[in-house]
Protein backbone atom coordinates (compact mmCIF):
# COMPACT_ATOMS: atom_id res chain seq x y z
CA UNK A 1 0.00 0.00 0.00
CA UNK A 2 1.32 3.72 -0.93
CA UNK A 3 1.21 5.98 2.68
CA UNK A 4 -0.57 8.85 2.60
CA UNK A 5 2.43 11.35 2.37
CA UNK A 6 3.58 9.21 -0.88
CA UNK A 7 -0.13 9.72 -2.65
CA UNK A 8 0.37 13.56 -1.94
CA UNK A 9 4.16 13.59 -2.93
CA UNK A 10 2.79 11.67 -6.38
CA UNK A 11 -0.21 14.06 -6.59
CA UNK A 12 2.26 17.12 -6.79
CA UNK A 13 4.73 15.56 -8.81
CA UNK A 14 1.91 14.77 -11.79
CA UNK A 15 0.82 18.60 -11.03
CA UNK A 16 4.45 19.57 -11.35
CA UNK A 17 5.15 17.71 -14.76
CA UNK A 18 2.27 19.24 -16.02
CA UNK A 19 3.21 22.51 -15.29
CA UNK A 20 6.64 21.62 -16.61
CA UNK A 21 4.62 20.91 -19.84
CA UNK A 22 2.82 23.98 -19.82
CA UNK A 23 6.12 26.11 -19.13
CA UNK A 24 7.48 24.63 -21.83
CA UNK A 25 5.02 25.11 -24.02
CA UNK A 26 4.91 28.84 -23.40
CA UNK A 27 8.45 29.11 -23.79
CA UNK A 28 8.34 27.31 -27.27
CA UNK A 29 5.61 29.99 -28.20
CA UNK A 30 8.22 32.70 -27.37
CA UNK A 31 11.11 30.44 -29.41
CA UNK A 32 8.89 30.55 -32.30
CA UNK A 33 8.28 34.55 -32.49
CA UNK A 34 12.02 35.43 -31.39
CA UNK A 35 13.52 32.05 -33.48
CA UNK A 36 14.44 34.83 -36.41
CA UNK A 37 17.55 36.01 -34.49
CA UNK A 38 20.11 34.07 -35.80
CA UNK A 39 23.07 34.47 -33.76
CA UNK A 40 23.28 30.79 -33.07
CA UNK A 41 22.00 29.69 -35.77
CA UNK A 42 25.76 29.42 -37.41
CA UNK A 43 26.93 26.94 -34.61
CA UNK A 44 23.90 24.80 -34.35
CA UNK A 45 24.00 24.28 -38.38
CA UNK A 46 27.63 23.07 -37.84
CA UNK A 47 25.89 20.55 -35.38
CA UNK A 48 23.50 19.54 -37.87
CA UNK A 49 26.02 18.98 -41.03
CA UNK A 50 27.38 16.25 -38.41
CA UNK A 51 23.99 14.84 -37.46
CA UNK A 52 22.83 14.94 -41.46
CA UNK A 53 26.04 13.28 -42.07
CA UNK A 54 25.28 10.34 -39.97
CA UNK A 55 21.56 10.20 -41.21
CA UNK A 56 22.64 10.13 -44.62
CA UNK A 57 25.41 7.50 -43.87
CA UNK A 58 22.69 5.49 -42.48
CA UNK A 59 20.19 6.02 -44.92
CA UNK A 60 23.13 5.39 -47.87
CA UNK A 61 23.28 2.17 -46.90
CA UNK A 62 21.38 -0.44 -49.68
CA UNK A 63 20.71 -3.61 -47.65
CA UNK A 64 17.83 -2.82 -45.55
CA UNK A 65 18.93 -5.41 -42.71
CA UNK A 66 21.90 -3.62 -42.46
CA UNK A 67 20.50 -0.32 -41.85
CA UNK A 68 18.56 -1.98 -38.98
CA UNK A 69 21.67 -3.53 -37.44
CA UNK A 70 23.13 0.01 -37.80
CA UNK A 71 20.46 1.99 -36.04
CA UNK A 72 20.09 -0.94 -33.30
CA UNK A 73 24.08 -0.39 -33.05
CA UNK A 74 23.72 3.54 -32.49
CA UNK A 75 21.45 3.33 -30.13
CA UNK A 76 24.13 0.96 -28.21
CA UNK A 77 26.44 4.07 -28.49
CA UNK A 78 23.93 5.67 -27.18
CA UNK A 79 23.96 3.73 -23.62
CA UNK A 80 27.78 5.46 -23.09
CA UNK A 81 27.70 8.33 -25.60
CA UNK A 82 24.53 10.36 -26.26
CA UNK A 83 26.12 12.86 -28.08
CA UNK A 84 23.22 12.67 -30.55
CA UNK A 85 19.48 13.06 -29.87
CA UNK A 86 17.07 9.72 -30.45
CA UNK A 87 15.23 12.04 -33.39
CA UNK A 88 18.37 11.54 -35.54
CA UNK A 89 17.50 7.77 -35.28
CA UNK A 90 13.56 8.15 -36.11
CA UNK A 91 14.62 10.43 -39.21
CA UNK A 92 17.06 7.78 -40.53
CA UNK A 93 14.36 4.85 -40.15
CA UNK A 94 11.48 6.73 -41.24
CA UNK A 95 13.54 7.71 -44.58
CA UNK A 96 14.00 3.98 -45.75
CA UNK A 97 10.85 2.51 -43.77
CA UNK A 98 7.40 2.80 -43.05
CA UNK A 99 5.95 4.40 -40.15
CA UNK A 100 4.86 0.60 -38.59
CA UNK A 101 8.10 -0.58 -39.42
CA UNK A 102 9.93 2.84 -38.30
CA UNK A 103 8.02 2.50 -34.48
CA UNK A 104 8.81 -1.10 -33.87
CA UNK A 105 12.94 -0.74 -34.94
CA UNK A 106 13.33 2.16 -32.62
CA UNK A 107 11.07 0.50 -29.94
CA UNK A 108 13.94 -2.15 -30.17
CA UNK A 109 16.43 0.37 -30.16
CA UNK A 110 14.68 1.96 -27.08
CA UNK A 111 14.68 -1.40 -25.18
CA UNK A 112 18.21 -1.88 -25.51
CA UNK A 113 19.35 1.52 -24.43
CA UNK A 114 16.62 1.45 -21.36
CA UNK A 115 18.20 -2.46 -20.65
CA UNK A 116 21.93 -1.39 -20.73
CA UNK A 117 21.35 1.44 -18.43
CA UNK A 118 19.37 -0.35 -16.20
CA UNK A 119 21.70 -3.43 -15.82
CA UNK A 120 24.36 -1.36 -15.59
CA UNK A 121 23.11 0.32 -12.52
CA UNK A 122 22.46 -2.89 -10.98
CA UNK A 123 26.28 -3.98 -10.98
CA UNK A 124 27.51 -0.29 -10.76
CA UNK A 125 24.98 1.33 -8.53
CA UNK A 126 23.21 4.51 -9.31
CA UNK A 127 25.99 7.01 -9.63
CA UNK A 128 25.16 10.30 -9.45
CA UNK A 129 21.68 10.41 -10.07
CA UNK A 130 21.54 8.16 -6.36
CA UNK A 131 23.73 10.35 -5.07
CA UNK A 132 21.10 13.76 -6.07
CA UNK A 133 18.57 11.56 -5.03
CA UNK A 134 19.45 10.63 -1.37
CA UNK A 135 20.49 14.07 -0.34
CA UNK A 136 17.03 14.76 -0.06
CA UNK A 137 14.74 13.31 2.00
CA UNK A 138 11.95 13.95 0.70
CA UNK A 139 12.90 13.04 -3.29
CA UNK A 140 14.27 10.05 -1.42
CA UNK A 141 11.02 9.11 -0.18
CA UNK A 142 9.11 10.44 -3.66
CA UNK A 143 11.29 7.93 -5.82
CA UNK A 144 11.78 4.82 -3.56
CA UNK A 145 9.11 3.03 -2.86
CA UNK A 146 9.85 0.36 -0.09
CA UNK A 147 13.59 0.58 -1.05
CA UNK A 148 12.25 0.09 -4.90
CA UNK A 149 11.86 2.49 -7.34
CA UNK A 150 8.59 4.22 -7.66
CA UNK A 151 6.51 3.73 -10.97
CA UNK A 152 4.91 6.42 -10.78
CA UNK A 153 7.52 8.62 -10.55
CA UNK A 154 9.36 6.37 -13.79
CA UNK A 155 6.14 7.22 -15.29
CA UNK A 156 6.05 10.55 -15.34
CA UNK A 157 9.72 10.98 -16.27
CA UNK A 158 9.39 8.51 -19.27
CA UNK A 159 6.25 10.73 -20.51
CA UNK A 160 7.69 14.67 -20.23
CA UNK A 161 9.87 16.03 -22.61
CA UNK A 162 13.49 16.45 -22.35
CA UNK A 163 14.18 14.51 -19.61
CA UNK A 164 17.17 12.32 -18.92
CA UNK A 165 17.07 9.01 -20.08
CA UNK A 166 20.32 6.61 -19.07
CA UNK A 167 20.72 8.38 -15.61
CA UNK A 168 16.98 7.42 -14.31
CA UNK A 169 17.66 3.88 -16.16
CA UNK A 170 20.85 4.25 -14.06
CA UNK A 171 18.86 5.01 -11.19
CA UNK A 172 16.08 2.11 -11.27
CA UNK A 173 18.21 -0.46 -12.05
CA UNK A 174 20.26 0.31 -9.00
CA UNK A 175 17.25 0.29 -6.66
CA UNK A 176 16.61 -2.97 -8.47
CA UNK A 177 13.21 -2.23 -9.70
CA UNK A 178 11.70 -4.73 -11.30
CA UNK A 179 13.31 -5.49 -14.59
CA UNK A 180 10.01 -6.54 -17.11
CA UNK A 181 8.10 -3.68 -15.04
CA UNK A 182 10.68 -0.65 -16.06
CA UNK A 183 10.85 -2.12 -19.35
CA UNK A 184 7.32 -1.98 -19.56
CA UNK A 185 6.52 1.48 -17.88
CA UNK A 186 9.72 2.82 -19.99
CA UNK A 187 8.96 1.67 -23.60
CA UNK A 188 5.00 2.79 -22.99
CA UNK A 189 6.00 5.97 -21.79
CA UNK A 190 8.36 6.92 -24.35
CA UNK A 191 6.46 6.12 -27.43
CA UNK A 192 4.41 9.34 -27.70
CA UNK A 193 7.47 11.43 -27.93
CA UNK A 194 8.72 8.44 -30.13
CA UNK A 195 6.07 8.65 -32.53
CA UNK A 196 6.46 13.13 -32.08
CA UNK A 197 10.24 12.22 -33.29
CA UNK A 198 9.41 10.14 -35.97
CA UNK A 199 6.29 12.50 -37.34
CA UNK A 200 8.54 16.08 -37.35
CA UNK A 201 12.23 14.40 -36.97
CA UNK A 202 12.38 15.61 -40.51
CA UNK A 203 12.26 19.38 -39.69
CA UNK A 204 15.07 18.82 -37.10
CA UNK A 205 17.37 20.24 -39.06
CA UNK A 206 16.33 23.14 -38.93
CA UNK A 207 15.05 23.80 -35.25
CA UNK A 208 14.16 27.57 -36.59
CA UNK A 209 11.11 26.92 -38.64
CA UNK A 210 7.58 27.09 -37.67
CA UNK A 211 7.60 23.15 -38.91
CA UNK A 212 9.91 22.57 -36.24
CA UNK A 213 8.37 24.36 -33.45
CA UNK A 214 4.57 23.81 -34.09
CA UNK A 215 4.66 20.36 -33.61
CA UNK A 216 6.26 20.55 -30.12
CA UNK A 217 3.82 23.20 -28.93
CA UNK A 218 0.81 21.02 -29.37
CA UNK A 219 3.01 18.15 -27.74
CA UNK A 220 3.70 19.95 -24.84
CA UNK A 221 0.30 21.35 -25.02
CA UNK A 222 -1.29 18.01 -25.08
CA UNK A 223 1.12 16.44 -22.48
CA UNK A 224 0.42 19.23 -19.96
CA UNK A 225 -3.13 18.76 -20.54
CA UNK A 226 -2.47 14.73 -19.89
CA UNK A 227 -1.13 15.32 -16.78
CA UNK A 228 -4.19 17.50 -15.16
CA UNK A 229 -6.29 14.19 -16.45
CA UNK A 230 -3.62 11.53 -14.82
CA UNK A 231 -4.15 13.89 -11.66
CA UNK A 232 -7.84 13.56 -11.86
CA UNK A 233 -7.93 10.00 -12.49
CA UNK A 234 -5.47 9.35 -9.67
CA UNK A 235 -7.74 11.36 -7.51
CA UNK A 236 -10.25 9.45 -8.20
CA UNK A 237 -8.60 6.26 -7.77
CA UNK A 238 -7.68 7.05 -4.75
CA UNK A 239 -11.38 8.15 -2.97
CA UNK A 240 -12.52 4.67 -4.28
CA UNK A 241 -10.14 2.49 -2.68
CA UNK A 242 -10.48 4.74 1.04
CA UNK A 243 -14.39 3.85 0.39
Amino acid sequence: MISLSKKKLIRKLILKGSMLCFILCIVLVVWFFVSEINYLEVKYLQYIDWLQDIENKVTSIENKWLIVLVVELLYFILTAFPVFPISILCVASAMVFNFAESLIINIVGLAILFSVRYSTGMSAGGGSAQWIVRRSTKLTNLVEDEGQGNPWVLAVIRLLPFMPINPVSHLYGAMDFPFFKFMLISVSGFIPKLISYIIIGNNFANIFSPQFTLPLIMLTLAMGIFFLLLRGVWDVINKVKER
